[in-house]
């Protein structure tokens, strides 16, 4: 009776599996990363209020704007 072929993605039977090969850089890289996504999430955070109040007083300022120029071609 013939033999069953092994499967394709399997192991050779004399693999011994080893621990992760530490490497510095990889480290470095995703620190750098880590240390961005914090950075940015922190800006959001303390600006979006003032973004808010500042397109808040923007449209104030343009609906003046706007109510000062019909008050000025109001025909009378």
């Amino acid at each position: 009776m013939p033999r069953p072929d092994p499967p394709l993605f399997a192991p050779p039977l004399d693999y011994v599996p080893t621990a992760p090969v530490y490497k510095p850089r990889r480290a470095l890289r995703r620190s750098i990363r880590a240390a961005g996504c914090a950075f940015v999430a922190l800006a959001v955070a303390f600006f979006a209020p003032v973004a808010v109040f500042a397109l808040a007083a923007l449209g104030v300022f343009i609906v003046g704007l706007s109510k000062l120029e019909d008050w000025a071609n109001r025909d009378e």
